[in-house]
C-alpha cells in the first residue's frame, strides 16, 4: 500500500520514506518505540501514523489474524464457520460491501501441542515466526493448563514449575516485541460432566460451561485464568463465588500482569436470579491500570455480544 494514500503530513512521509519504510504494513511491523528510532518523528508524530496506518489497513480489508494453539481438543471449525456466515449481522455498524470483503478465515493459523514440551516449542518458534512477518497479531492458547494438568504437585513439582515460568517469559516476551495480546484459557478441576468441555463450546457453539474462566490480555500483558475448586452450594443469585485458586498455582501466577475472569450462573440458579441480573458476566481480578469491574455479555449464533444497561452482580 502507498504511503502518498495516507492523510499525514508531508514532513512525517519524508521520515519514513528515509527510514527505508516503503509501505503501510512495513510501518505496522515496528512497535512505537523503534519507528521513533528509524525515523526520528516525535512520540505525538508516532502515534498519528500509527493510527492513520491502522485506519487505512482496516478500511483496505488487509487485517491481520491470529494464532489459535489447541492443547486438548480439535479446533470447532464449524463454529467458526457459522461466526464467519454471521459478521454481517453481528457488525451491522460496518458496510456489508465491507464485511464481505473481508477473508475472515484466510488468516487465523491453527497449531496443536499435546504437552508442554510442544506448547513452549511452538511459542518460542512458530509464533515469533507469524507474527514478525505481520500475519498475526492475537495469540491464542487453549488452554495453558491442559498440557501441565497431569503433571505431579508438591516436591515433584519442580520440573513443571521451571517449565511454567520458561512459557510466561516467552509469552511475554512477544507481547513486549510485537505489541500483540495474548489470549489463555485455563481450567482446574473438572467441570460438571452434564455440561461438557469442548472447545467449541468454550468459543459459545453449545451449552456453556459453569466455572469456566477466560482472561483476555491487552497490550503487553500476559493473562492467566482461574477456576473455582471444590464448588459447593452457591451462596445465593447472583453472588460471586471467593473461593477461587489460580490455576497452576503460584508459579504461573506470579508471572502475570493481568486476570479477567468470565462466569456463567448454574442452569439451576437461572430461575433464581433477579431480574437484570446477567448469566454471563465478565469481572476485572486484577489489573494495575483498571478498577475492580464487571460487565455483562451473550453468545449468540452470530458470536459475543455486550449487553448495554445492565450491571452484574
Amino acid at each position: 500500500m502507498d504511503l502518498d494514500q495516507l492523510d499525514l503530513n508531508p514532513r512525517i512521509i519524508a521520515a519514513i520514506k528515509k527510514a527505508k519504510l516503503n509501505s503501510v504494513k512495513e510501518v505496522l511491523h515496528f512497535s512505537g518505540p523503534d519507528l521513533r528510532r528509524l525515523t526520528g518523528l516525535s512520540g505525538p508524530d508516532v502515534q498519528h501514523l500509527l493510527r492513520a496506518a491502522s485506519s487505512h489497513l482496516q478500511g483496505s480489508g488487509a487485517l491481520t489474524g491470529a494464532v489459535y494453539i489447541c492443547t486438548e481438543d480439535a479446533f470447532p471449525s464449524q463454529r467458526l464457520q457459522q461466526l464467519i456466515a454471521q459478521q454481517q449481522r453481528l457488525r451491522a455498524d460496518v458496510p456489508g460491501e465491507v464485511v464481505r470483503k473481508i477473508k475472515f478465515s484466510n488468516q487465523i493459523f491453527i497449531k496443536h501441542a499435546a504437552d508442554g514440551d510442544a506448547l513452549l516449542e511452538c511459542v518460542r518458534r512458530n509464533v515469533p515466526m507469524l507474527l514478525s512477518r505481520g500475519m498475526v497479531r492475537l495469540v491464542v492458547i487453549d488452554s495453558v493448563a491442559a498440557p501441565f494438568r497431569c503433571e505431579p504437585d508438591g516436591p515433584a513439582s519442580a520440573p513443571r514449575a521451571r517449565r511454567l515460568q520458561a512459557l510466561g517469559a516467552a509469552l511475554r516476551r512477544l507481547s513486549c516485541t510485537f505489541q500483540s495480546p495474548v489470549l489463555c484459557i485455563n481450567q482446574v478441576g473438572p467441570p460438571p460432566p452434564e455440561l461438557g468441555t469442548t472447545a467449541e463450546q468454550r468459543l459459545g457453539g453449545g451449552a456453556a460451561v459453569w466455572g469456566l474462566q477466560l482472561t483476555l490480555t491487552l497490550t503487553f500483558q500476559v493473562t492467566e485464568a482461574v477456576q473455582e475448586r471444590d464448588a459447593g452450594p452457591a451462596l445465593g443469585p447472583c453472588t460471586w463465588e471467593e473461593r477461587l485458586a489460580p490455576a497452576l498455582g503460584t508459579a504461573w501466577s506470579s508471572q502475570l500482569l493481568m486476570r479477567l475472569m468470565a462466569t456463567r450462573h448454574r442452569p439451576e440458579e437461572a430461575p433464581l436470579a433477579p431480574p437484570g441480573c446477567p448469566a454471563r458476566t465478565l469481572r476485572v481480578l486484577f489489573a494495575p491500570h483498571l478498577p475492580p469491574s464487571s460487565c455483562s455479555y451473550t453468545v449468540n449464533t452470530e458470536g459475543v455480544r455486550g449487553t448495554p444497561g445492565t450491571e452484574s452482580c
